[in-house]
């Protein structure tokens, strides 16, 4: 698959796009996608669950997020195949917003695609000895961006907890349920 036409590509397009609005043309963007907390009224706009990756903070936040996804999303999405990459964008994605949201506090909110991110590393956890990935390094990235949080105490760690957890069972469901198409092709 060419880099150009993958999902990953796509993504950091996209996100990278809507930052550039919502910095320089519509600056409620931020306000309107942001995960919030379950005092406000818009706590019901589940839509938020996925529209917080479409926003950042920051350019800084945007650059380490999207540089982060450029190297992870490519190694997940080549070992995996586009729309399985996407089920697990998505459950991770999903799985983050849904851990973050229940546990922050009432009046919080969060921003950005860092559960996304955090699941392709639980994916990568889950085919990596597969595809030849050194957990070493997985891992010992993993740890460093785990340790973010301690030093910088504006990072939601529930989206990147929930994120792992969900792109970790994702990856592996469809690996289960994808081995009786694999044992027929044996045949």
């Amino acid at each position: 698959m060419k880099e150009k036409d993958s999902l990953t590509t796509l993504l950091i397009v996209l996100i990278s796009g809507l930052f550039i609005v919502q910095k320089y043309f519509y600056s409620t963007l931020l306000v309107d996608f942001a995960l919030v907390g379950s005092a406000y009224p818009e706590h019901h706009q589940y839509y938020r669950w996925l529209s917080v990756a479409l926003v950042h903070a920051s350019w800084t936040h945007l650059l380490f997020n999207m540089l982060a996804l450029y190297q992870l999303g490519n190694i997940v999405e080549q070992a995996m195949g586009r729309w399985r990459f996407a089920i697990i964008v998505v459950g991770s994605l999903i799985a983050g917003s849904a851990l973050s949201f229940y546990l922050m506090p009432a009046l919080g909110a969060s921003v950005g695609a860092s559960g996304m991110i955090f699941g392709l590393f639980g994916s990568m956890l889950v085919f990596g000895k597969r595809a030849g990935i050194d957990y070493k390094n997985l891992i010992g990235t993993l740890v460093l961006n785990a340790a973010l949080p301690i030093l910088f105490h504006n990072i939601d760690w529930h989206a990147h907890v929930g994120g792992f957890i969900g792109g970790a069972i994702v990856t592996f469901l469809l690996i289960l349920f994808n081995r009786p198409q694999q044992r027929l092709r044996n045949i």
